[in-house]
């Protein structure tokens, strides 16, 4: 009888081990991204640093399937160098003038805190193929956080909720202005 009993939960074992291995799992892993103890994001694991990308420097880029988000800052001090006043500027207004010296019209969205926040979209170009490009700057105590998410012009409408979803996870950690919430 003992010998029977090991040899049932054995097999149980086995039997949830194997049906464990062989299942999906139900949700996918979320991963928090942080840098410099300054900014965080929180995206699923399907995300990876490609081996190689544009030789334009961001604090983080990563991929998965047809969709990119990038993560960059821009420093109080540099923009001091360029003439700006950033401790005066909101959060939009970096964006707006971002905009402009690039030469890209932009659609703003309606924020809360539009003093550390901003939200836009645009599209662009770039080797023949029309892209959809959604942003979010934030106002950090000593730069500006901007956190690009793009995809390919026609799957805009399959991704933008997701896009809202991820910006939303984003987190300020160098001052009290964590909330990323768009109306």
């Amino acid at each position: 009888m003992k010998k029977l009993k090991y040899c049932f939960l054995s097999f149980a074992l086995i039997f949830t081990l194997f049906l464990t291995a062989c299942s999906e799992p139900n949700e996918k892993q979320d991963k928090v991204y942080t840098i410099r103890d300054k900014y965080s994001i929180t995206l699923d694991t399907s995300f990876f640093e490609p081996s190689s990308y544009v030789d334009i420097e961001y604090e983080l880029f990563l991929q998965k399937m047809d969709i990119a988000v990038y993560v960059n800052d821009e420093t109080f001090e540099s923009l001091y160098s360029l003439g700006y006043q950033p401790e005066s500027m909101t959060a939009e207004e970096y964006a707006k003038e971002m905009m402009r010296l690039s030469g890209t019209e932009a659609n703003f969205y309606t924020v809360e805190d539009p003093e550390n926040m901003a939200v836009f979209e645009y599209t662009a170009s770039a080797l023949g193929f029309d892209f959809y490009y959604f942003a979010m700057v934030h106002k950090g105590s000593e730069e500006f956080w901007i956190t690009t998410f793009y995809c390919y012009q026609q799957d805009k409408d399959r991704y933008f909720d997701q896009f809202v979803d991820w910006c939303s996870t984003i987190k300020i950690l160098d001052t009290s202005s964590t909330d990323s919430s768009v109306q």
